[in-house]
């Protein structure tokens, strides 16, 4: 936590001679507080009616983050705290759920906001430990779907379950995305073996037609670069990263609409010959971007699947 503070100006700051409860930070500092004011902006701390016997009474937090916690049960003019880095923030804020410091709770989770999508993780946990459904809802696009278990090893028990299931449904999309190509790959036909190999051959339809793609079958070459662009989108690491690709596929594409995949395919695949199709080698890199039915209908497969997605704070409440 870079922010730091002179300890004499805190003491001199906190040190009214009609205080009536003293504090202490984990780093020793003192602060003077009216009991009062302590009650009419804090649900935490001793009221009037509890007498400490002049005791002090010690806390956990260090003295910086005391300092603005302090200062906000003032009634004055406050630091819209813009100058703080994410380590304080999210000490003070949570120091004002644990201290029930109510007016500084929207200002706090206004700034933790601004730390997005850097620290993600970190403030979905303070979101979800202190039940901010809206929070959640905008950091979850942020969230690296590798970080599956260190944020399950973080979350409380209750809701270990639910962020299971939500990680479900989101792997879920890709089995059907799979499952949506080899149901366009299942048209496929078994030809007699060739007269140079005993191998039985497989030959996807053609896919290529005046008027594009046929939404029953897939030919071979469009098959693989499909199948290939399921395990990239697979691959991508966030949410919001894995929308914007679904958007915009063609920049994954490569087709056999491609004159120079076509003639390549015709030549070396079997679609124009004898030669028995060959599956592995194909070299995957588009040329130009082109048009493909079959990428057009999955990505909107895809997307209506990551709609059909409920908010995480709907599997906390035991919806599906």
């Amino acid at each position: 936590m870079a922010t730091t503070t002179d300890p004499s100006w805190m003491t001199e700051r906190f040190n009214s001679g009609n205080a009536d409860i003293k504090f202490r930070s984990i780093d020793g500092i003192e602060f003077d507080l009216h009991r009062a004011l302590l009650q009419a902006h804090a649900g935490a701390f001793p009221g009037p009616e509890i007498d400490t016997q002049g005791e002090i009474v010690q806390l956990t937090e260090p003295a910086t983050v005391l300092q603005v916690l302090f200062d906000f049960i003032y009634p004055k003019r406050h630091s819209d705290l813009e100058d703080k880095d994410f380590e304080f923030m999210a000490a003070l804020a949570e120091a004002v759920e644990k201290y029930e410091v109510y007016s500084l709770m929207p200002l706090c989770n206004a700034r933790l906001r601004t730390f997005l999508p850097r620290h993600a993780e970190n403030i979905l946990i303070h979101a979800v430990k202190h039940d901010y459904p809206k929070i959640i809802n905008e950091v979850l696009p942020y969230l690296p779907r590798s970080s599956f278990v260190s944020i399950l090893e973080r979350l409380p028990p209750c809701y270990m379950l639910a962020w299971a299931r939500y990680v479900e449904a989101w792997a879920r999309v890709f089995k059907l995305g799979r499952r949506y190509i080899n149901e366009l790959a299942s048209e496929a036909v078994i030809m007699a073996p060739s007269p140079k190999s005993s191998k039985r051959r497989v030959s996807l339809c053609d896919c290529r037609s005046p008027t594009g793609a046929s939404p029953s079958c897939v030919c071979c070459f469009c098959y693989i670069s499909l199948s290939k662009w399921i395990t990239q989108l697979d691959e991508i690491d966030t949410i919001s990263a894995l929308n914007h690709a679904l958007k915009s596929p063609k920049s994954n594409l490569d087709c056999c609409n491609s004159n120079s995949h076509r003639q390549s395919a015709e030549s070396s695949h079997g679609w124009g010959g004898e030669q028995e199709p060959r599956t592995l080698g194909w070299t995957l890199q588009p040329e130009f971007e082109v048009e493909c039915k079959h990428m057009e209908n999955i990505s909107k497969f895809l997307q209506d699947q990551v709609k059909g997605i409920p908010p995480f704070v709907d599997f906390l409440v035991g919806k599906k």
